[in-house]
């Protein structure tokens, strides 16, 4: 009975492979691993760290391969070929977790950057007449969106040119259309970039038009939030009123509208100055708007 027990724990040693969550435990490690670099724009651990970790179940493959088929003890004859073939699949399974990880990752990135470098590339060739804020606005979303993910992408073709060698060396092939993409994805991005300053210069002058009237606009917002607040002062009943229902009501009409609430500007127009709701609204308009044209952006406080 005792040397069963042995014999049965050659096997027991390794059922971690089973009981562990294989998802979670990838998870666990890839957070522990983190690249430490402040500097690093990827924070997946590095490569050699993902080397380290195939190496190691692959050895476990190999040990577990090791493990002897059967075993006499007196009169009983042990089979352990199906616990073998058992452990030897889920082995399998914590080595294509970390392999599959590092090819989805490398196929993900290139279609990601295919997919944008086509769409903003026929996006960047739409014509902006004078007129038409709304497509400038649209053209300028794209300009940002290269401006945003330059550094990322400069810096992304070199390591997963070593990551596709890493996979190649465990024997695990990344798809003949990913490689290509990924050969042809430089010059494509470059010529993204280049086309991305032609169109800026070429919009430079709509912009400059666009970015004083959001000048302006942004000086009208100040303007409009000033005298809500002086609206919210008087309107907000901030004393004890008898009847709870005509406190609720002009907290919910200050806050969410319908309200008459009114200001003149400078120019002599007038309009609604709307709720809070509203006034967050347009702030984060307001916001979006001074980012794609560059400008300074003024941090609006909100309403409590």
């Amino acid at each position: 009975e005792v040397k069963c027990e042995e014999f049965r724990e050659l096997f027991m040693a390794y059922s971690y492979l089973w009981t562990e969550d294989i998802q979670a435990k990838f998870n666990e490690w890839k957070e522990e691993s983190r690249n430490p670099d402040p500097e690093a724009l990827d924070k997946d651990p590095v490569l050699s760290a993902f080397d380290e970790q195939i190496i190691k179940y692959k050895a476990l493959e190999e040990e577990i391969r090791e493990l002897p088929a059967t075993k006499t003890i007196g009169w009983v004859k042990i089979d352990a070929k199906p616990i073998k073939n058992s452990l030897a699949m889920w082995v399998a399974k914590w080595t294509a977790q970390y392999q599959q990880y590092l090819l989805e990752k490398v196929t993900n990135r290139v279609l990601d950057l295919v997919q944008f470098v086509s769409e903003t590339d026929a996006a960047l060739d739409t014509e902006v007449s004078d007129t038409d804020r709304g497509t400038m606005l649209a053209v300028m979303g794209y300009l940002r969106d290269v401006r945003k993910r330059t550094d990322a992408t400069d810096a992304m073709f070199e390591p997963l040119r070593h990551t596709v060698s890493l996979l190649s060396k465990h024997q695990v092939q990344t798809p003949e259309d990913i490689l290509k993409q990924l050969e042809e994805a430089p010059l494509a991005w470059n010529n993204l970039k280049k086309k991305e300053l032609v169109t800026k210069g070429n919009l430079q002058e709509k912009q400059s038009t666009e970015a004083d009237k959001l000048k302006k606009e942004g000086k009208e917002f100040e303007a409009r939030v000033e005298a809500f607040f002086g609206e919210f002062r008087q309107q907000m009943p901030f004393e004890y009123l008898d009847d709870y229902t005509k406190a609720y009501e002009k907290i919910d009409a200050v806050h969410h509208g319908p309200n008459d609430l009114v200001m003149t500007y400078s120019d002599g127009r007038t309009g609604p100055l709307g709720s809070v709701t509203e006034m967050q609204t347009a702030a984060d308009d307001l916001r979006e708007l001074q980012e794609l044209f560059e400008l300074y952006q003024i941090e609006y406080r909100e309403i409590n």
